[in-house]
């Protein structure tokens, strides 16, 4: 939702909040923490060797 990914186009932390009924830090929180995740599966794919 944030990066305009499906049917949703870009959303703000306050709309995905909404949408999902969820606390907007949560956003924030889960965006972190998969990206961090991204990120280390990036860092040990074949690409970065």
């Amino acid at each position: 939702m944030t990066y305009g990914l499906g049917n949703f186009g870009r959303m703000s932390d306050s709309e995905i909040a909404t949408a999902l009924g969820v606390p907007k830090a949560r956003i924030a929180s889960v965006r972190h923490k998969a990206l961090k995740r991204l990120a280390e599966r990036a860092a040990g794919s074949f690409m970065f060797r």
